[in-house]
């Protein structure tokens, strides 16, 4: 019976993973691609990140991004990064088994606990192009080579945490997680201090050295200042801090944490393993919290979805009665997989990306010759076209590349500069709501004289002028 329902689960995990497949050849180019492949295509071509271009992460994650075009060619689609991302993810489910086998997990709770994983990364834009996957991977890594309990995994597990840092700086939330997986160590579990403090020794000399080396690098001695927004955006009025408690209820409602509720009861038939995972994935989720104070983003959640999986499979393995875990199964799946079905229904069988490849092929017969652009497009989210017009027609490029979003510049500063640049640029691109901004701009004036001089052509709801 065990070993039918094991086979069931696998089943219906691969089942997922067929889902997911399709989803991605199904999904358009979101605005976060043509954002992180433009720059990546950048970087391949020899510019250097914070100084010849804006760069509001830490650069290891576009780094091996652009060693893929690097690989193919800057002239290759989006498709073969979100391609690099998506073996990412793989790899992902790959240590995350391993970590679960190593935690004494049997085969399935182990299932049940990727089975959980799976929706909460899909529901959480896991379709789209995001950074947060090869930070999870060096995460991953590190839990790994902790519980090795040896002194070089100790020091090579700093080190994935430093590459972890250095692929998402909001991954640095997470190390009073690995502290305490740290401390809780040695045969029978005891508190181990002297290994905490050199692995909190080495992962914070490797971060700092690894700062001093950017520096270096990019000759940019105040680099990091780009990795967050400026301060008025962080001192917030009531309603975005209302905004940013109702995100919290939906990530803690995306993460089923209502079985927390449930440890008490079953906390003495966990396992040592158990109850150290549990306690991990509060103090992860805890550790979470401040990256609200910065930004809210779906994605960064990823970031600790590994060990609140861990934790529920745990819990799924120490209750006895194996028709009350299958319910609790399936009750901690409901939201989770109910917001994956949402994310698939977005992609509307692929007819987005139809839509969005026309569109694109409309821009790259009217933009034929190289040249530099002024894009604007106020009101660009999730697979709206954006961005993706400079890293699919990679023979134009942006008059000014430090920019926060490469046409989507949100600060006043960054607008006040993209207007300032109309003048420079061979193209106007730009929708009709970033048409309005500019015209109802304090500079419309110069606006409309550019554009009276330039031939004008209309693509669907986009707007290129041509000099």
């Amino acid at each position: 019976m065990k070993s039918k329902a094991i086979i069931g689960w696998s089943v219906l995990l691969g089942a997922l993973w067929v889902v997911w497949i399709v989803s991605w050849c199904l999904a358009p180019l979101s605005v976060e691609n043509g954002v992180f492949v433009s720059l990546a295509k950048y970087m391949a071509q020899g510019l250097t990140p914070y100084a010849d271009f804006q760069l509001g992460e830490t650069p290891l994650g576009i780094a091996l991004l652009s060693g893929v075009y690097k690989v193919l060619g800057t002239e290759t689609s989006g498709y073969a990064g979100l391609a690099f991302i998506a073996l990412v993810h793989g790899l992902n489910f790959f240590l995350l088994g391993k970590l679960m086998k190593r935690v004494s997990l049997k085969p399935m709770a182990l299932l049940v606990g990727l089975f959980f994983y799976f929706f909460l990364v899909y529901s959480s834009d896991g379709v789209m192009m995001n950074l947060e996957p090869m930070a999870v991977s060096f995460i991953l890594g590190c839990c790994l080579l902790i519980l090795k309990r040896t002194r070089l995994g100790l020091w090579l597990g700093a080190a994935c945490m430093v590459l972890a840092v250095a692929c998402k700086w909001q991954s640095i939330v997470l190390l009073p997680v690995m502290l305490v997986l740290v401390f809780w160590q040695g045969k029978r579990n005891e508190f181990k201090p002297e290994k905490g403090l050199l692995f909190l020794a080495i992962t914070v000399v490797g971060i700092l050295i690894g700062s001093m080396g950017i520096a270096v690098l990019t000759q940019q001695p105040d680099w990091y200042l780009q990795l967050v927004p400026p301060q008025e955006e962080v001192i917030f009025p009531q309603e975005v801090w209302y905004e940013r408690l109702t995100y919290l209820v939906i990530q803690g409602g995306r993460c089923s944490l209502f079985f927390w509720l449930l440890i008490p009861f079953f906390w003495k038939k966990l396992s040592v393993h158990g109850k150290r995972f549990v306690g991990l994935s509060v103090l992860a989720f805890v550790c979470y919290l401040p990256l609200l104070l910065v930004e809210i983003k779906v994605p960064n959640g990823m970031l600790v979805y590994p060990f609140v999986a861990v934790a529920f499979a745990q819990l799924f393995q120490a209750i006895p009665n194996r028709k009350v875990a299958a319910v609790l199964a399936v009750l901690v799946c409901i939201l989770p997989a109910g917001l994956s079905g949402r994310e698939f229904l977005k992609l509307e069988g692929g007819k987005l990306k139809a839509q969005q490849q026309e569109e694109l092929a409309t821009l790259k017969q009217v933009i034929e010759k190289p040249g530099k652009a002024v894009v604007l497009f106020d009101d660009c989210y999730e697979y709206d076209l954006g961005p993706q017009i400079f890293s699919e027609l990679s023979h134009i490029r942006p008059v000014y590349l430090k920019t926060s979003r490469l046409g989507l510049e949100s600060q006043p500063n960054e607008q006040d500069s993209l207007i300032g640049q109309i003048q420079e640029a061979d193209y106007l691109i730009m929708n009709e709501e970033g048409f309005s901004v500019l015209s109802y701009s304090a500079s419309s004036e110069l606006f409309f004289e550019v554009i009276s001089a330039c031939k004008s052509y209309g693509t669907g709801s986009y707007l290129i002028y041509a000099k």
